[in-house]
């Protein structure tokens, strides 16, 4: 635990070396652990050789990967509380008998530059990859990362943040998309005695679009993941804006629809024609008692007349 405040409030080198030994025994391990993560977080542009940073031929990175990454650090309720401390005390040791006193410099955090809804920020500086800051920030129901990178000074990287997160909350809007009908994505579904088609996931589709930018800026397309024959269907539902913008990226994301197929059994067929057999019988049955209260009504008609004494 100390080692972590230490290397998110004190940039500590050395404790980033220890918690690497610590998780995989030596830093090559831990490198290799760690670029594996960013490949399954979608990172594919980063490759990390050490923990702590410093440079190397072989170890870089992206904006757009550090966002990813930040984006699945920020999940983790413990991850926020410590890249969002301003002090951290480190009591005596059997080595340091004083407290050792740990202040951040990263000006969103120590009240240098007050924003609202700061939950985690990481600055950083090396000669080549010159000033850097990496942010998440909430209001509402609303999470913005933001990624600043080769910044000439420190102040600029923070008010190049603060900028953009501006940005993102003032100038972007929650928009929702519908779903379209399982028949009309997988048309061979028709042919199927379909009883109930179940929508998952329930929760709305929603995107955050440009003000200036509305729904019909953005095209709806459909994969099917499954075979149309399976009980559960996979469609992956991907949004996109039909034209580039210099406002927002075009790719707006993918997400993974499950359509649950209830379809009509054997029993249910055989009990429906069964009724259906029912009342054919009681139908015909009414009708031929009634043809033959008739008959003896007639009968006995023809008998009275045919006996009558005049």
């Amino acid at each position: 635990k100390r080692q972590l405040y230490a290397l998110a409030i004190a940039s500590a080198n050395d404790a980033a070396n220890g918690i690497a030994e610590h998780i995989a025994g030596d830093m090559e391990s831990f490198a290799r652990l760690m670029n594996l993560k960013a490949r399954e977080l979608g990172a594919l542009n980063t490759n990390f050789v050490n923990a702590h940073g410093l440079p190397d031929d072989d170890h870089y990175t992206t904006a757009y990967d550090m966002g990813l990454i930040m984006i699945q650090a920020i999940k983790n309720p413990q991850f926020c509380k410590i890249f969002s401390e301003r002090r951290y005390e480190i009591p005596p040791t059997n080595l340091q008998p004083e407290t050792k006193f740990l202040y951040n410099k990263n000006d969103l955090l120590n009240g240098q530059c007050n924003y609202e809804g700061i939950i985690a920020s990481k600055s950083g500086w090396t000669t080549e990859a010159q000033h850097t800051l990496v942010t998440a920030a909430e209001r509402g129901d609303r999470k913005l990362v933001v990624v600043v990178m080769n910044s000439p000074s420190a102040k600029s990287k923070f008010e190049d943040t603060i900028a953009l997160l501006d940005y993102g909350f003032n100038e972007f809007r929650k928009v929702r998309f519908d779903i379209a009908s399982v028949e009309s994505i997988v048309p061979k579904l028709d042919e199927r005695n379909i009883v109930n088609i179940e929508v998952k996931p329930d929760e709305e589709i929603t995107r955050l679009l440009h003000n200036s930018l509305t729904v019909d800026d953005v095209e709806t397309n459909y994969k099917l993941l499954t075979g149309a024959d399976a009980q559960k269907i996979k469609v992956e539902m991907s949004l996109n804006l039909k034209k580039d913008s210099s406002l927002m990226f075009k790719n707006l994301g993918d997400t993974i629809l499950t359509f649950e197929i209830v379809e009509r059994n054997n029993t249910e067929d055989k009990k429906e024609s069964t009724g259906v057999g029912l009342l054919y019988y009681f139908i015909a049955g009414s009708s031929l008692f009634a043809l033959y209260f008739i008959k003896q009504r007639r009968k006995r008609r023809r008998h009275y007349w045919n006996n009558k004494i005049y």
